[in-house]
């Protein structure tokens, strides 16, 4: 996880480099949403998410890291602003 959590912070960072991130709200209830087949696989969320995430009734359910072509305007548009910016990103990928 830790890999991950580098690579990402790196990619938040890079200026032709876009970092997305999906959250869903916490569904106790979820594994009963499930394909039958994948019912018996799906593993408990409190195994899978920090308590205190789950205490916070969102989780990231997906992550992606996209490359912006080269001569893209888009180049560093999606940098965050600030000092503090990065630290807000890189807690919402823990």
């Amino acid at each position: 996880m830790a890999n991950y959590r580098a690579e990402y912070q790196q990619g938040i960072l890079h200026l032709k480099s876009v970092v997305l991130v999906a959250e869903d709200k916490y569904e106790e209830d979820e594994v009963n949403s499930v394909y039958d087949a994948l019912e018996n696989i799906y593993p408990p969320l409190d195994n899978q998410v920090p308590p205190e995430v789950i205490c916070s009734g969102k989780i990231i359910v997906a992550v992606a890291s996209l490359s912006l072509r080269p001569g893209s305007s888009r180049k560093g548009q999606f940098l965050p602003e600030g000092v503090n910016a990065l630290h807000i990103h890189y807690q919402s990928l823990i």
